[in-house]
Parts: C-alpha cells; structure tokens; sequence
C-alpha cells in the first residue's frame, strides 16, 4: 500500500496489487505529531470522572448519489458487520474503565468492498451525551488514527477544540476514484442530537 498527500486535508492511497487491502480507525486519544500509541480518551475528558465516556465510531457505505442504500450500510455497535463482510466495527468501549485497549476501532479490507460502495463516511458521537450532560468542548487531545493492520499509523486526525455543545461529527471520508481513494479530513460537527437525525442526513428522500 502506498500513499501520498493531495491536498491540506486530502490524501490518496493506492490498492495493494498482490494482498488485502485492509485499514483500521481508531478513535482514541494520542499526541498527533509523533503518532504515539493511543492511549485512554477518559484521562482526556475535562471536567468528568473518565468512565463517564462513551463516544462511538461508526461509518456509513454510500452509493454514487451519496445516499445510504439500506440501513444495514449503516456499521456501528449496534451493527458490526457489514453484509459484504468488508467492514467490521471490531471494538466499543467505555473509555476510562481499565488500562487498555481503550479506544474505537473499525476496520475496512477496500479490495471486498462491493463496486456500489462509492464513498464511505465516518462519524463520532456521545452515548447518552443529553442524559450525561456532555459533547465534545469538553474533550482535548482526541485523534482518530489510520493505520494499515498491525502497523504504526499513517494519519491522525485530531479534534479541534470545539466552544459550542456538539455532540455528532463527521470525521472523514473516502472516495473511489479508479484503484485509489481520496481520503479528506471533515471535521464537521453537525446540527443534531439523535441517532435518527443522523441517519436523515444519508437516507433518501421519498416523494
């Protein structure tokens, strides 16, 4: 696997020819310019006893209209398993409970992912962030990391310093173009504070 950088926030990395082609995403905390080891998003949140927090990756398999096909290509906790089997939401945890494996993790192998899948959408949010009294000003230093399978990561994306309550944020997304993906930083929080709003924004409209 190889990849270079596009843009600011863009970059592009090409399929391997001869082997899977299989990254993960961990939404952790870790210091962006050494890419050191994740550590505890619990010991990072202002203001809270750390097992207080619950955030959620989760991601979105899109067509060539940008719309979500079926619910099932929504892959969450609540869903793990992609039907094609490509994309697996492999860790959820209550971050700040123990000393490790703190962190986030889905896992995407690009050379399965059906022809339909054009782009692919991460987002993060707060478990119970209303009843909890908490959104994403109060977390610093927070990062979602790529990285091939049992390799130190190629990117980390780490979280501005929000002042207003958000509480759901588009991390990323990827776009086929050929044999390659378009990889572009997002980062954008989004107006809404429930599970069905989100899956709104990618479900289409009927007349």
């Amino acid at each position: 696997m190889s990849i270079k950088l596009v843009a600011q926030d863009s970059w592009r990395f090409q399929l391997a020819a001869t082997q899977p082609t299989t990254l993960t995403f961990d939404f952790t905390w870790s210091n962006s310019s050494t890419l050191e080891a994740p550590r505890s998003l619990g010991s990072v949140f202002r203001g809270l006893q750390p097992a207080a927090l619950d955030c959620d990756l989760a991601v979105f398999l899109l067509n060539a209209q940008a719309e979500l096909p079926t619910p099932a290509a929504f892959i969450s906790f609540a869903n793990p398993v992609s039907a094609c089997k490509s994309v697996r939401h492999l860790s959820d945890n209550l971050t700040g409970t123990n000393a490790a494996n703190k962190q986030e993790r889905l896992q995407v192998c690009f050379d399965t992912l059906p022809t339909w899948v054009e782009s692919l959408v991460f987002v993060v949010s707060i478990y119970e962030a209303a009843k909890r009294h908490q959104d994403f000003s109060q977390i610093q230093n927070a990062c979602l990391l790529v990285s091939p399978v049992d390799h130190k990561p190629w990117l980390s994306l780490c979280l501005p310093k929000f002042e207003t309550p958000i509480t759901y944020l588009q991390l990323l997304k990827l776009t086929r173009q050929d044999n390659s993906w378009l990889l572009q930083a997002l980062l954008e929080p989004l107006p809404i504070t429930t599970l069905p709003e989100l899956l709104k924004i990618y479900t289409p409209t009927t007349t």
